[in-house]
């Protein structure tokens, strides 16, 4: 049998992109309509996600410049998760 795929908001995680150094919003110039948020526009935006049906957020921090490795990321350390979460 073959059964069509349905999806909703539930089935959808929003990824964040997070700085702790920023008090708004700032444009993400290589991936245009996305931001880097403040902390706390983060949790302003993962409420109204919530809100609409949205079970779950991803949050991304922007690693700093003196832990990013010679190609530019730090994702490939063993001190950091993927997205460059603290463990």
């Amino acid at each position: 049998m073959v059964r069509e795929t349905k999806l909703s908001a539930h089935d959808f995680i929003l990824p964040f992109f997070v700085s702790e150094k920023l008090q708004e919003r700032r444009a993400i110039v290589s991936m245009p309509g996305v931001f880097q948020l403040s902390v706390r526009d983060a949790v302003e935006e993962a409420q109204q996600a919530y809100s609409l049906g949205l079970q779950a957020v991803s949050p991304f921090r922007n690693p700093c410049k003196q832990r990013r490795g010679r190609i530019g990321c730090a994702c490939g350390r063993r001190d950091r998760a993927a997205g460059g979460a603290r463990d």
